[in-house]
């Protein structure tokens, strides 16, 4: 009977030890599966997450953490405003989490409850400056979902200049065309073909917001000439080099065909020649 009442106890005792760890270890766990997700439509904007305050029994907020002296209240007379003051103070902190935003959204996870809050970057598309506004969000319970508001202005992108010009090479003015035909391309479509000449000085100047990739290409190289592009950061060189006519067509005369056969044959007609000479003088002395 002694052996039976030890083992109950021992028994009762890993009851009472596992229901400990339930109870205390499986908030801690809960805590820390929240998670929120971002809604922003432009893409590229990098958004920063800071716990900033602790969420009391009774509903109420307390800085914490690095955020612990901030002197902004909670909660403020209007959100957006403690928000605003709130991301002030955290100019100079270390965010607990930082993403890109890729597909209109994204989710941080493992978070554990608390008041948290968001700050994005600006970005710039097709002339409309995207600024998020900062905002305080309360996480718990699970998943969390806030759409991000931003403030719009537009803005004036700065021109950016190009240049394409003609040079030649190796040849006289007397060789050269009177103009030249080159074509732009804006991101690997022709969008313009235009006139190179004397008159423009064989250049041609546009300007683009510098978004995009140029490039340029010329058409009927003139003959006698090749053909070759260079480019120097927003500045392309066409240069033509002429081939001289002896060098890519050489000349030939017509019919005369190789001669180099013939002096071996001359050679031996003259030797043969002067051999007869002699044995005629010799024939004719013995005569």
């Amino acid at each position: 009977m002694y052996r039976h009442k030890r083992l109950f106890n021992r028994i009762s005792v890993c009851a009472v030890i596992l229901t400990l760890i339930t109870v205390l270890y499986a908030p801690v766990r809960a805590a820390e599966s929240n998670t929120l997700t971002l809604i922003f439509g432009q893409e590229g904007a990098v958004f920063s997450l800071y716990r900033a305050a602790d969420l009391k029994p009774d509903g109420s907020y307390a800085f914490s953490g690095q955020f612990a002296d901030c002197p902004a209240e909670l909660p403020g007379y209007d959100w957006l405003e403690t928000a605003a003051e709130v991301a002030a103070y955290a100019a100079d902190k270390q965010p607990d989490a930082q993403t890109e935003i890729s597909g209109g959204s994204l989710t941080f996870t493992g978070l554990s409850e608390g008041l948290y809050l968001v700050t994005g970057t600006p970005l710039v598309s097709e002339g409309i400056r995207y600024t998020p506004v900062p905002f305080l969000v309360r996480v718990e319970n699970g998943n969390m979902t806030s759409y991000v508001k931003s403030d719009q202005e537009p803005v004036e992108e700065p021109a950016v200049s190009y240049q394409v010009k003609k040079v030649w090479k190796d040849d006289a003015a007397k060789d050269r065309p009177d103009s030249v035909s080159v074509q732009l391309l804006k991101d690997n479509a022709v969008v313009q073909t235009v006139t190179l000449s004397a008159e423009n000085g064989w250049s041609y100047s546009w300007t683009d917001t510098g978004e995009h990739t140029w490039q340029v290409r010329e058409l009927q190289v003139p003959e006698g000439y090749t053909a070759s592009v260079t480019q120097s950061g927003n500045s392309f060189t066409v240069i033509n080099t002429f081939i001289s006519a002896t060098s890519s067509h050489p000349s030939e005369s017509p019919g005369t065909g190789d001669g180099s056969a013939l002096w071996p044959a001359a050679i031996l007609f003259l030797t043969s020649g002067i051999m007869l000479i002699t044995l005629l003088k010799r024939n004719k002395q013995h005569a």
